[in-house]
């Protein structure tokens, strides 16, 4: 009876497949002294699509990624994204980055993703907060861009 109860209870304890529900990332672009991102993404969907170990994700490595897979424009001149540092948090990694030579005022944001779309069912969810106005939007592969007047 116990070696039953064992061998049901390890069957129903394997973990799934799957290691995660939500297949997202979070990019948050905000104000500051100029216009800031932070990037929260797991760790697992970056190494695999990308074929590194966690320990050679670097900021130069997530700054060519980020800025190969991310395009941000404001009226109409693309700007270039800086990772500053990368955290680990349990199964994420947080990225905070600068994006540089913003103008203060915006009247337009140009946004291109495809970051981690290579995941099946992956999302970006861009949380923007510019010109004192939030917006929240979901890209998918079948969403790659945006463009938001202010």
């Amino acid at each position: 009876m116990k070696l039953l109860l064992i061998a049901i209870l390890s069957i129903w304890c394997q973990p799934s497949e799957k290691s995660h529900d939500a297949v997202i990332a979070v990019f948050k672009i905000y104000q500051e002294k100029g216009l800031s991102l932070e990037v929260i993404f797991d760790i697992e969907d970056y190494t695999s699509i990308n074929e590194v170990r966690p320990s050679e994700v670097t900021q130069k490595h997530l700054s060519s990624y980020l800025n190969s897979k991310t395009k941000i424009s404001i009226d109409s001149h693309q700007l270039d994204i800086k990772v500053q540092s990368i955290v680990k948090d349990r199964d994420h990694f947080r990225a905070s980055c600068t994006i540089a030579n913003t103008p203060t005022q915006i009247s337009t944001l140009l946004i291109q993703n495809e970051f981690l779309l290579e995941v099946a069912d992956h999302s970006n969810i861009m949380m923007i907060d510019i010109n004192k106005t939030t917006k929240d939007f979901r890209m998918t592969e079948e969403r790659t861009e945006l463009m938001i007047t202010y």
